[in-house]
Formats: C-alpha cells, structure tokens, sequence
C-alpha cells in the first residue's frame, strides 16, 4: 500500500503514532526534532507540533540556518493558531522574539517590524507584561529603528525604555537600557554623553550587586575609552571586567 492511497485520517493515526514512539525513544535530541515537528505537524497534534517546531527553530538557529529557522518558528505559531485549548502567551512570545531575531539577521526589515509591533500586542495582557520582557522587547525596537538608520527614533525609544524600568523600579532593566543608550552614542561619535549613560550603567550594576552586568558595563567602558584614545582607561576597565569574569 502506497503512502498517498492511505485515507487522510488514517495518515494523521499514522503519523501520530510515528510521533509518539519517537518521542519515547529519542526524546529531545536534537537530530530528531525535525523529523518530530513534522509528524506532530501531519498528524494534527498541534500543541506537540508547536514544541517541536520552535526546538527545531533553535536548533537550525544555532547552526546560522536562519531562513530554516524562520520557518520552523512560523510552523510552530501557525500550530499554536490551531491548538483549540488554552495557549500559553509567553510560548507565542518567545517565537515571536526569536523569529524576530532571526528576520533582523536577514535584514527582513518589514517582517522584523511587523513581530515587533506583535510582541507588544502580546505584552498588553498585564500577565505578561513583566519588566524583564517588556525590556527585551523595547531594546529590540531600538536595534530596529537603528538597523533602518532612524536614529532620531532610536533615541526616543531608548529613552522610553530608561524610564519604563525607572517606573518600574527594576535596577537590572534600567541598567541594560543605559548601557544600550551608551553604545548607540558612542557609534554616532557622541563621546561625552555615551561616558555619561555608560558610567551610569556602570554605578546601577554596582547598586544591584549583579556582577555580570558589572563586567558588561566595564568592558563597554573599556571599549569606549579605547576608541576616544584613553588606552589606560581603556585597559583598567578591561582588566577589571576580567577578574570579574575569573
């Protein structure tokens, strides 16, 4: 009996038994998520089909496979979109981010917008909103308007987030949305306030305690007084985020 004279109904039995046996036997590796996606995907299970397509989307993602990667995340959100129970939005939210990043690889301006302005859709349910993903979020709409040379609205849209996370009361967030602000200047040449935002990074990470973000801030220092001609500054901030880094 060929495949294509199976009724569709006993192709989708099929598949899901196909599905279900190899997720007993091969579980989560890698070389197999592929192969799971797809008879999730031909079977009609579609929360599984959305698991397995995201993992397949990081999985090509990892390897620089960027428009496989694109697909595969556009499966799973397609599957989400059928799956009749409850979804979890924090699932839609992390393919959204992911194939957002990869579309920013591609210099896929529009479609990079267009997941953009979905993940904010998705952070106006209060349940989502946390500060941490609310950060990720407006940190990527400034390397957007960045990308596309708009740095007047890169400006406003770092600036927005600073105080967001001042709002919010979040040291960590406010941190990388200085650090982002400091960088941004010192590419556009304007030493003296990136020294400003960069150095306030600095002192946040300092008054959080958190000394991955101390090493970050030190070594984009680092890189700032390195490229204004201060190599000893330059040097000091480096070593110093090195020994944080031991």
């Amino acid at each position: 009996v060929t495949y294509e004279v199976i009724r569709p109904e006993d192709r989708q039995k099929l598949h899901r038994r196909a599905g279900a046996s190899m997720q007993h036997i091969s579980g989560k590796q890698a070389d197999q998520v592929e192969l799971l996606a797809y008879h999730f995907h031909e079977g009609q299970v579609w929360d599984q089909s959305a698991v397995y397509h995201q993992q397949a989307g990081e999985h090509a993602q990892h390897l620089f496979a960027n428009s496989e990667a694109v697909l595969y995340y556009s499966r799973a959100l397609d599957a989400l979109g059928k799956h009749t129970d409850q979804v979890e939005s924090s699932m839609r939210y992390e393919l959204y981010l992911s194939r957002e990043l990869v579309y920013a690889l591609l210099g896929e301006r529009q479609k990079q917008k267009q997941d953009l302005i979905a993940l904010d859709t998705l952070l106006e349910d209060p349940a989502l909103a946390v500060p941490e993903k609310r950060m990720k979020v407006a940190l990527r709409w400034v390397e957007y308007w960045e990308a596309i040379s708009d740095y007047p609205a890169a400006l406003d849209a770092v600036h927005a987030a600073v105080k967001q996370a001042q709002l919010d009361g979040e040291l960590e967030a406010e941190q990388r949305a200085h650090l982002k602000w400091g960088q941004m200047l010192r590419h556009h040449g304007e030493y003296s306030e990136a020294r400003q935002q960069l150095e306030m990074a600095l002192q946040l990470s300092l008054k959080n305690k958190n000394l991955l973000s101390q090493a970050v801030s030190l070594s984009a220092l680092g890189v700032f007084f390195f490229d204004s001609g201060n190599y000893d500054a330059a040097i000091d901030h480096s070593l110093r985020a090195l020994e944080i880094g031991q």
